[in-house]
């Protein structure tokens, strides 16, 4: 049975004897890119964390046909992204999508902070406690508003199907 590996909003397909294979070769390219040192400080225009690095590596010749098929989507796509997010760089992802999306007529709105992390934080939830092991990026007063601003656009996008499943 194949596996779906997604790196980056791209999608990488493998099947049993090939998935320990690509998730080495990821780990081997991963550990050959080491991170950078802990820092608040992110350009938009020039990030680069070494996750980014690693997928270009390892799966650059697969990364355009992998690419999720966003145009031909029949959703209306919801994007929701913090510009300071340090796992990676969230908004340009978006802004990519989203790119597509409008180049085709397609639905798509994107709520965006630029001082959220990699984790907004919706209506009805603590602030995230911080981690040891991770950078997030964002702070607590970005991040909240940005799950904030985002929570009416996510009703919006549920309420149609809530409708549809009280029908049945």
């Amino acid at each position: 049975m194949p596996t779906l590996f997604v790196h980056g909003g791209s999608r990488v397909m493998g099947d049993a004897a090939t998935d320990d294979r690509l998730v080495l070769e990821l780990a081997v390219r991963a550990v050959a890119v080491p991170p950078p040192a802990p820092t608040r400080a992110f350009a938009a225009d020039s990030y680069d964390p070494w996750l980014v690095r690693a997928e270009r590596a390892t799966f650059a010749p697969r990364l355009d046909a992998a690419a999720i098929a966003v145009e031909t989507a029949r959703a209306d796509v919801l994007l929701v992204a913090g510009a300071d997010d340090a796992m990676w760089p969230s908004l340009r992802y978006a802004q990519q999508l989203a790119a597509r999306r409008h180049a085709v007529g397609a639905p798509v709105e994107v709520v965006a902070r630029d001082d959220a992390g990699h984790r907004p934080r919706l209506p009805g939830e603590s602030p995230a406690a911080p981690s040891t092991a991770f950078l997030y990026g964002g702070t607590a007063s970005g991040d909240t508003p940005l799950g904030r601003a985002a929570w009416a656009p996510i009703l919006e996008r549920l309420r149609p199907a809530q409708a549809a499943a009280g029908s049945r």
